[in-house]
């Protein structure tokens, strides 16, 4: 599918489900439980941002099953309550069996979609933030383990992950309530030069400040970057507080992951090889270890 082809679907999916909303829920289209599934597979792979995600399934205006998510990168990284007790064990998703982490989760969510009524959505930000270390189980691994109908082309291409021939480095934690000091937004600009294949600086109005060639990114999409970011900003308050350190993987290991480091003064985007985020949250940790020398 091309990536023309893939927007083109979105925007008609958008348009096919537009509706006024009077409320924060939205109800997932679908007649059977393999569609109940599939809808919940592709609201966790459309989750690029940390969010959690509440299914309700109601019936007759009475909740008969909640199950809540947390997802990051269109990746499950908790699993944060389910009920009924009979939908089954919450995994612990901390585990090191990830296959049998993404057994469980699967018949977890197996367990929902037979439960009679509809689904509906609610989606908000996680009161703490996410940690890079939170690898999640991906969509790739629950298509193993569930049973889906009609699940959107684009999202089972996305589940098509590739073997990585080089082990991912490992990100070391940074402390993220540590203050952001002048020139930092610059300095991290340089400072992932050795690592990233393009990089930008965008200021907070929303203009590039410099970038790499060939150009990563134009000036509309700079100023929709930022407006989208600002809106999620007003989004989450004060629960993920700046600098912000945001890290979009790939649901392919061997595409390209993108970093976006967030500081009063603007936005540095810079394009990585996915296993080199620990370089990424390296040269965030280096540059605060200078300033305390």
């Amino acid at each position: 599918m091309t990536s023309e082809v893939n927007v083109t679907r979105k925007l008609q999916h958008i348009l096919a489900e537009l509706s006024p909303r009077t409320d924060q829920v939205a109800q997932l289209s679908a007649t059977s439980r393999g569609n109940k599934r599939a809808r919940m597979l592709e609201a966790i792979g459309q989750t690029v941002l940390a969010r959690v995600l509440v299914f309700t399934s109601e019936h007759e205006g009475t909740a008969k099953a909640t199950l809540v998510l947390n997802v990051n990168s269109s990746r499950v990284t908790a699993v944060e309550h389910a009920e009924p007790e009979s939908l089954g064990n919450i995994p612990d998703l901390a585990s090191e069996s990830r296959a049998e982490t993404a057994q469980q989760l699967g018949a977890l969510m197996t367990e929902f979609s037979r439960v009679d009524g509809d689904v509906h959505l609610q989606s908000f930000p996680p009161e703490t933030a996410p940690g890079a270390e939170d690898v999640g189980i991906t969509l790739s691994e629950l298509l193993a383990v569930v049973t889906v109908e009609e699940l959107p082309e684009d999202v089972v291409e996305a589940t098509q992950v590739a073997e990585v021939s080089e082990p991912e480095e490992v990100a070391v934690p940074i402390d993220a309530a540590q203050p952001a000091r002048a020139g930092y937004l610059a300095r991290f600009y340089d400072s992932v030069d050795s690592f990233s294949a393009a990089k930008a600086e965008i200021t907070v109005e929303g203009k590039i400040a410099r970038q790499s060639e060939p150009e990563l990114i134009t000036a509309d999409l700079a100023e929709l970057l930022t407006r989208d970011l600002q809106e999620w900003e007003n989004d989450s308050g004060d629960v993920i507080a700046m600098p912000q350190l945001i890290v979009m993987r790939p649901e392919k290991p061997k595409d390209p992951a993108l970093a976006l480091y967030r500081t009063e003064s603007g936005t540095v985007v810079s394009v990585h090889e996915t296993r080199k985020l620990g370089s990424v949250v390296s040269a965030l940790k280096e540059l605060r270890q200078s300033d305390e020398q």
